[in-house]
Parts: structure tokens; C-alpha cells; sequence
């Protein structure tokens, strides 16, 4: 039966606490003083319903629409769909102006308001309520802070430098218009927060320990301990600090390859759903014995809340409706099925039937590969790349190995509207391509050591094992991932199995780098990451040049206005609504959209 997975989470998130629905002032920090009464905040209670707020705020429709079009659209990987509307339009064209609603940040900071309520409330609470424990309270104040800073996170990639604020809106006579704090300054107190509560976090709800369906569910449904080590990984990779990247990707690895072995220890290793692919607990493309590509598909975006998973957004079957999807990727509704209004960029797919596409399998490095992530992200269609991932809940088709070149005949089952998609935050691939790719860049630190200040033997040639080393340590981890999405079973140490051979790019640090944004591009696609990928590239870089040979060949006019605009630093990031401007003095446009210097008709 499918979706069982998601039969009691309503237990979870049964009852949402609402704030006032006027939410629409600067930053969203209406006053809470007509909720925040005397006989309210008194138990546990009220800060487990508040809580409960906090994750539905995440969930709401606009934050999942901001983290697809922040994290996906201006990329290379997305186009335009069916009937787009204008302001979506101007997303995909690159052509974003300060009026243009879709850039409006409201929808964050209404989490961050109620996730600051929590921790100004909580304390109090868990004073006066002796069934409120220390560790209860602590957990507690790991999840509203892990939102609070997955929220600042989203805005900073986003927007550069954003008013930052960690004090709830209780008193409608406090003034809170307030400027903008730089970018390095949020992320250094975003990382100083989950480092203070990463360990507060539970490592297991144990609430539904009768049923394997519903306790995964729980653990991926909420903020674990794996959860926190994955944002705290991700927020040190764009600081900069490759070691302490490393150290919390390793206590990923180890929370989940911890969890496979209790679930091995108790049902055999025939009745797990995952297999150790070299270390890590991933789920096959296709299981033994079977010649169906569709197992990852159906469990990881099928089901969803697989135990691949580290944290996702979870919606609820027959209660609430993940909209956003169904409008951006396509999706069933009322009066039937509905294309998105975004699709994939013809490069994902032309050509990989034949081995002649850059990015799925062409030449050398790539020959005779058969990359099922292809076949189940897009599908073609009166011209049009229509998006898979998410939008349906199976997608299945006869496996790839040993077979003739050419396209497989990909069957797909639809989602039904009241069985929504979840949105996935962070899955074990994502922190295994973090951990390589700090790896890589620690690498080049020893490649810039070695070309410019040694000048003995022993030196150089010390600098070079040790980036070689790290190559090495990297080059596997993208390999395992690559492994599993090129249908192998055998996923041995065997060399004879591997798919891509570390001598076609180990030779350089930019060689590896792109190594590994190439496979996180392929194994993410359309997850909400290629754009904040590329802006990433572009901050190490101090130019944007790679990251506009990425993405300019989508652009079919005014390419040359494009490269000129995208040249500015600045530009990769999003424009401030002009109403919010208007609203709060102390805001300031971004200086790539200032009117005088951005024409509203590229």
C-alpha cells in the first residue's frame, strides 16, 4: 500500500496554533500581546501547540514557493512552463524587479517571529510547569531554533544582507523597523546558535517505537540531532570552515549508519529497504532480482519520509495540500491534471539516450553511462521538459545496465490531490556532496601551498600526498552517490565496478570542484539547491564568470544584457519588495536593482 508512511502524522502536527492572519506589516512582527495572555504560557502544552505553529508556518504555501523559486528558477536547470504568469516569467528571464511580489520575504519571518516567541516563553513555561522537563524544554528550544536559522539561512542566500532579529513581536509599542545585518555577520551568529543547541536536539523520538512506519516518519517529520548536524554542515561549507564542515558531516554519517544497523540487527539484511553502499544507507534505484527502476523514486519522493531522509517538510494525506508544488511542477487538482508552469532546461535531457550530453553522459569520463536521474526528473512532451520529481509518486521504467543505447519507455503514476509531496530540506546525498566538497576545497588550500611558498621536495611532496589524499576522500564520496544512479548493485570496494575513474579529475582542484557541482546538480535536481549552488561557487570565486557560463546558454534573447547585469555581485541575489522599503526607512535596495542602472524591458 502506498504512503503508509504518512497515516499518523497527524499525531504529530494534529492541532495548529494560529497567530493573528494579519501578518502583513514589516517583517511580519505583528503584535502577539492579544494571544500572549495570563492564562496562556503556563504549561507545556502551550509551547508543544506554538511549536507545532512554527513547523505549519515552514509548510505554509508561499515559504515552499520562495524555496523553489530562490533556490531553482534563475538557475540553469529551469525554463518556462505551461502558461506561466508574468511575474514568474521575469524570474525565469532573469529580469527581477523590486516590485514584483514573488520576492516578498514575509513568509520567513513569520516563522522567525513564532520561533522567537517560543524561546522568549519557553524558559518560563518549563519554571512553572513541573511536567516540563529541563530536557523536554531544551529539545524544544533546539527545533524553534533550528527554523529560526534554516529561515535566516534561506533569506541570506537569498537576498545577501537582511534585517536580523531574535526577539519576538509581543508589545505593538515596540518599533520594530530595523536595518539590514551583513551577510557574514547572520551566518556567523546562525552558526554560533546551532552549535549552542545541536546537541539539544533528540536523537530519536521514541513515541511510535511499536511501528518502524510511524517512528521514521517522526525523525524525519521533526528536528533531530541528524537534522541539526545538517544545517551546522551546510551553514560551515558557505563560512568557509571546510574541517568543522567535515567533523559535522562524520556525525551524520554515523547518527544514520547507527540507525541501518539497528534495523539490520532486527529484521536481517533481506528485510532492509537500504543497502550499505560503501558505508552509506542508501536505497537502490532498482532491488535484487528485480529488472524495475523505482525503488529510490518511489520511496524517497513517492512515500516520502524515507529513511534516506535527514528532515523534510511533511504534508499530511486528505488534510493539507503542498500547492505550491501542484503550480510550479505540475500536479492534480479539481478539474484534473495541471502542468507546471515552470519546466526543465532541454539540456537535462537532450542527448542522453545516446550518450551525448554533457551533463548525463558524454564522452570519456561519462561513456556508456546510464544515469536514471534523468529519466525520472523530466520527461519530454510537445517540446516541453516537464518535471517528475515531486509531482508524481511513482515513476518506473526497465533498468539501464546492459542495455542498448536509447531512451527507456518511462511509465509514471500521477499524485493523487489529496496525497501531497513533502519538500525535502536535506537527505543523506546532500551532506555526503557537502563533506566532498569541502574536501576538495581543503585540497586546494594544499594545491595553492604547494604552486606558491614550498620550495623543498620533502615539502612539496608532503603537500601533494595530502591533496591527493583528500581528492581521493572526495572523489569516493561523489562516487557512491554516482553509483547508485547508474542502476549498480555490486557496490563493493571492486574498482572493476566503479562508474567514473578519479585520473579523469583529479587533476586539479577546479577539475574535482566541478566534479562534484555537476553531481550535486544531477542527484538535485529541481530540489530548490542549484541556484544557491551556484551562488555559492560565485561568492568563493569573487566573480560570477563560471556561474554565468552556467547559466546563460539557457537564455535564448538578450544574452549580452544578461552577462553585462550578472557581472555585478550583487545581482545574484534578490531585489528588497519596494513596498517593504517604503514601510521601514532604514532598509536600502539592493544596488543592483536601483531603478536608474536596471531596465524594467530587457
Amino acid at each position: 500500500m502506498k504512503r503508509v508512511n504518512k497515516i499518523s502524522i497527524a499525531c504529530l502536527f494534529a492541532s495548529i496554533f494560529l497567530f493573528s492572519s494579519c501578518f502583513n506589516k514589516f517583517l511580519t512582527l505583528y503584535p502577539l500581546n492579544e494571544i500572549v495572555l495570563e492564562n496562556y504560557w503556563t504549561e507545556k502544552a502551550d509551547v508543544e501547540s506554538t511549536l507545532r505553529s512554527v513547523y505549519a508556518a515552514m509548510e505554509s504555501k508561499d515559504c515552499i514557493e520562495k524555496m523553489i523559486l530562490f533556490g531553482e528558477v534563475r538557475s540553469d536547470n529551469i525554463v518556462d512552463g505551461q502558461n506561466p504568469q508574468d511575474d514568474v516569467k521575469q524570474f525565469t528571464k532573469d529580469n527581477i524587479l523590486e516590485t514584483n511580489g514573488l520576492v516578498k520575504w514575509d513568509c520567513f519571518y513569520k516563522v522567525i517571529n513564532l520561533a522567537n516567541t517560543i524561546m522568549y516563553y519557553a524558559p518560563e513555561v518549563q519554571r512553572i510547569d513541573p511536567n516540563y522537563t529541563r530536557d523536554e524544554l531544551n529539545a524544544n528550544l533546539a527545533e524553534a531554533m533550528f527554523l529560526r536559522c534554516l529561515s535566516y539561512f534561506y533569506l541570506i542566500r537569498s537576498y545577501k544582507d537582511v534585517p536580523y532579529v531574535t526577539r519576538p513581536s509581543i508589545d505593538d509599542s515596540e518599533d520594530f523597523h530595523v536595518g539590514v545585518t551583513p551577510f557574514e555577520e547572520v551566518l556567523d551568529s546562525l552558526i554560533a546558535d546551532m552549535e549552542f543547541v545541536k546537541d539539544y536536539a533528540v536523537n530519536r523520538y521514541a513515541g511510535a517505537a511499536s511501528n518502524d512506519n510511524i517512528l521514521q516518519l517522526s525523525n524525519t517529520a521533526r528536528v533531530t540531532r541528524a537534522a541539526a548536524y545538517s544545517l551546522l554542515c551546510d551553514l560551515y561549507l558557505w563560512k568557509g570552515d571546510w574541517d568543522k564542515c567535515i567533523e559535522c558531516a562524520n556525525v551524520v554519517f554515523n547518527r544514520k549508519y547507527a540507525d541501518y544497523e539497528e534495523y539490520v540487527q532486527k529484521y536481517g539484511e533481506s528485510g532492509t529497504p537500504v543497502y550499505d553502499m560503501r558505508g552509506y544507507p542508501l536505497y537502490p534505484e532498482i532491488t535484487e532480482g528485480s529488472t524495475q527502476v523505482n525503488e529510490f523514486f518511489y520511496e524517497v519522493f513517492g512515500i516520502g519520509n524515507s529513511m534516506e531522509s535527514i528532515f523534510e517538510l511533511t504534508f499530511m494525506s486528505n488534510s493539507t495540500k503542498n500547492e505550491s508544488i501542484t503550480k510550479y511542477y505540475g500536479g492534480q487538482t479539481q478539474q484534473g491534471w495541471q502542468d507546471g508552469c515552470l519546466s526543465g532546461n532541454s539540456e537535462l535531457y537532450v542527448g542522453v539516450a545516446t550518450g551525448t550530453n554533457a551533463l548525463f553522459g558524454e564522452g570519456a569520463k561519462y561513456s556508456g553511462k546510464f544515469d536514471t536521474r534523468c529519466y525520472y526528473s523530466t520527461y519530454e512532451s510537445n517540446s516541453k521538459y516537464w518535471i517528475l520529481k515531486y509531482s508524481y509518486d511513482d515513476v518506473f521504467f526497465k533498468s539501464l545496465k546492459g542495455g542498448a543505447v536509447g531512451a527507456p519507455t518511462v511509465s509514471r503514476s500521477s499524485r493523487s490531490e489529496t496525497e501531497p509531496s513533502n519538500w525535502i530540506v536535506y537527505r543523506l546525498p546532500d551532506v555526503m556532496l557537502m563533506k566532498a566538497e569541502a574536501l576538495v576545497m581543503k585540497a586546494k588550500q594544499f594545491e595553492n601551498v604547494e604552486a606558491d611558498t614550498l620550495s623543498g621536495t620533502e615539502e612539496r611532496s608532503a603537500a601533494a600526498a595530502e591533496k591527493n589524499n583528500l581528492f581521493q576522500q572526495a572523489f569516493q564520496l561523489v562516487q557512491v552517490v554516482n553509483l547508485r544512479a547508474v542502476d549498480r548493485h555490486d557496490y563493493t570496494t571492486n574498482s572493476s565496478c566503479d562508474t567514473l575513474k578519479l585520473k579523469d579529475f583529479n587533476t586539479s582542484a577546479t577539475a574535482m570542484e566541478e566534479l562534484v557541482f555537476n553531481e550535486r546538480r544531477r542527484e538535485f535536481l529541481f530540489e530548490g539547491k542549484r541556484w544557491f549552488d551556484l551562488v555559492r561557487m560565485a561568492r568563493r570565486d569573487g566573480n560570477t564568470e563560471r556561474l554565468v557560463n552556467y547559466v546563460l546558454p539557457k537564455h535564448t534573447q538578450n544574452q549580452s544584457a544578461i552577462r553585462i547585469r550578472l557581472a555585478d555581485m550583487d545581482a545574484i541575489y534578490f531585489p528588497i519588495f519596494k513596498e517593504q522599503i517604503k514601510i521601514n526607512p532604514l532598509l536600502h535596495q539592493n544596488p543592483a536593482y536601483i531603478q536608474d542602472d536596471y531596465s524594467e524591458h530587457i
